[in-house]
């Protein structure tokens, strides 16, 4: 699925709600991240096939980062044929799903059956977390740090970007929340919403 067109109404809905996040979280203005959230994560994810773009060998769709993770080890199937869009990938992906949806990976990852459940692992180590949305927020500090380092032969600029994303990942989850709600708060949104869904 592509992502919403160039010079739709809701792309500028989106970069207007990113703006206000940031000023409303305090955060130094970083026009790179902006950018990154309002032009390029919002509209992609907008619909869920670009959401949950990772699948399986029988092809289901994977929602969960251990998935995820688990399933980027068998060479071929993400989807994503380049490590850096990967990277990339896997930051958007737990930036946007911890910002937004941080009750639900609380709630999906508590089942025994979930591989976020056992599966805890940082690089070749594994670590206990308390809250697995802990585990999605370390997993999107490590993507956007790779992504920075393999984006710097290409582009010093995307490489800033994604390093301030890496380092201050956290920082950046409260903002998608207050998104979430200024979207939600948008008559037009809502509309949209529907005739997506």
């Amino acid at each position: 699925m592509t992502p919403v067109p160039e010079g739709h109404p809701l792309r500028g809905l989106f970069r207007r709600a990113t703006r206000q996040a940031m000023e409303s979280a305090r955060l130094r203005r970083d026009p790179g991240v902006e950018s990154h959230i309002g032009d390029g994560i919002l509209p992609r994810f907008v619909h869920v096939d670009n959401l949950y773009r990772i699948r399986d060998i029988r092809g289901k769709r994977l929602t969960e980062i251990g998935e995820i993770l688990m399933e980027a080890e068998t060479p071929g199937l993400t989807g994503l044929s380049d490590d850096l869009l990967f990277q990339e990938y896997i930051g958007d992906y737990t930036l946007f799903m911890t910002g937004i949806f941080a009750g639900s990976i609380r709630r999906t990852v508590r089942r025994p059956s979930s591989p976020d459940h056992v599966l805890m692992r940082l690089g070749s180590i594994f670590v206990p977390f308390d809250d697995p949305v802990d585990y999605y927020i370390a997993q999107g500090r490590a993507a956007y740090s790779k992504a920075s380092r393999l984006s710097r032969p290409v582009s010093s600029r995307k490489a800033m970007m994604f390093g301030e994303l890496s380092q201050r990942f956290q920082s950046y989850t409260a903002p998608m929340g207050l998104i979430a709600a200024y979207l939600e708060a948008d008559p037009y949104f809502r509309k949209a919403k529907r005739i997506i869904s």
